[in-house]
């Protein structure tokens, strides 16, 4: 994730006044959701390295990630990792990343708060959920930027040749809703410009070259570290006509459609 400097708009984010209901049924209600989510984030163990921090959950945690990592690139860039166990260390090398890049991170600073762990540098800081793992990013401003709202691991049983038993397809989603632009993601030949909406598959095809990076106008930029074919956008796989509609041509026979060119 890397914050840049000469792009974007500034979004101030207000403050909505929120009324205190009084009476026993809600001071019940909110204690029971208090202790739950209290027992929650007990699930979460945090440890600190040289770089950044981990974050590791228990099996009976709310986080499909078992161990979420945060490493200091610069005081702009954070590298975040997350797996679906808890060895980093049989994970490939990175061919995003110098051998030497992590060896001198920026300054950065640690600080629980509540059920969230705070990582802050002197650009940017980031959040991860101490109850589901999720992370999101902040400006030196305090602005939200960027938010995961959606993470999934989903085991790979097969196609085209058997995996490892540890191969996993993982599902991302960020910022749900917004009206942000999308710039980047290499030579593509859709005649786009703004990936906003749009649907990209990563991948090399003659004259498509996947570049895994996109900027958007909230002044950020995300490049995934992935080696693995990529959708961007709607990640629901396309299905044919007749898996969801009943099909009848010009005539009412049920099964097909009918085309007609003038």
């Amino acid at each position: 994730m890397r914050f840049t400097s000469h792009l974007g708009q500034r979004f101030a984010m207000g403050l909505l006044p929120l009324a205190l209901l009084q009476g026993c049924g809600q001071e019940l209600s909110a204690n029971t959701e208090a202790s739950a989510t209290a027992a929650q984030s007990a699930l979460a163990s945090v440890q600190q390295v040289d770089n950044g921090v981990i974050v590791s959950f228990a099996k009976q945690a709310a986080s499909e990630a078992k161990s979420v990592r945060l490493q200091v690139v610069k005081d702009d860039i954070i590298r975040v990792t997350s797996i679906a166990h808890d060895d980093f260390s049989v994970l490939p090398k990175s061919i995003m990343l110098t051998d030497d890049a992590l060896s001198s991170p920026a300054k950065f600073t640690t600080t629980r708060q509540g059920n969230k762990l705070l990582l802050k540098t002197a650009k940017v800081s980031a959040e991860i959920s101490l109850i589901d793992g999720k992370v999101s990013f902040k400006n030196s401003q305090g602005e939200t930027v960027l938010a995961e709202a959606d993470r999934r691991f989903t085991a790979v049983t097969g196609d085209p040749i058997t995996p490892d038993h540890d191969s996993f397809a993982i599902r991302q989603q960020w910022n749900k809703g917004s009206d942000e632009g999308f710039f980047g993601l290499g030579q593509q030949q859709n005649n786009q410009v703004n990936y906003a909406g749009e649907n990209v598959e990563l991948t090399t095809h003659n004259l498509e070259i996947a570049i895994p990076f996109v900027v958007s106008t909230r002044n950020y930029g995300v490049l995934w570290d992935n080696n693995s074919v990529t959708n961007f956008g709607d990640p629901e796989q396309s299905r044919s006509l007749n898996q969801d509609f009943v099909l009848y041509d010009a005539q009412g026979n049920k099964g097909g459609l009918t085309a007609q060119y003038y």
